[in-house]
């Protein structure tokens, strides 16, 4: 049995995105029953093949989960990381002028984006990735 679909698309992750919202163990249960069938009476489908087929289709599954579970885990962390800067003085990567201090933190989509203020008035926003330095907390 070829997986080269499968990896096909896993590497284009908007085909992953709509392959994993779409396609379930009920929707591959019905794909193994269409193919028995349809299936050549006199060549079966051999047993080991029916189980290599059902451990990767399991493996997926985990691996799907697993991404799911890492990218929570991602997003927890930033926000952790955001709400950690709250009070403290930071230096922008395209502005390394002035410090600015973190006033408060929003979340849009579910990523942080940082209120900054300058002189106690609310100046810019900007996201993690945007930050160069953090002061400690003297400055």
């Amino acid at each position: 049995m070829s997986i080269d679909s499968i990896n096909a698309i896993s590497a284009n992750p908007t085909a992953n995105n709509a392959m994993q919202n779409n396609v379930d163990q009920m929707d591959f249960l019905k794909l193994f029953l269409q193919e028995l069938n349809y299936q050549d009476p006199t060549k079966p489908v051999d047993n080991k093949e029916f189980m290599a087929q059902m451990a990767q289709f399991s493996a997926l599954q985990e691996a799907r989960q697993t991404r799911t579970g890492v990218e929570n885990l991602q997003k927890m962390l930033m926000a952790n990381q955001a709400l950690s800067l709250v009070g403290r003085m930071v230096e922008l990567s395209v502005d390394k002028e002035k410090p600015y201090q973190v006033a408060s933190v929003s979340f849009v989509d579910g990523d942080p984006v940082l209120n900054l203020s300058s002189d106690n008035q609310k100046v810019l926003t900007a996201k993690l990735s945007d930050i160069s330095r953090v002061y400690g907390p003297n400055k």
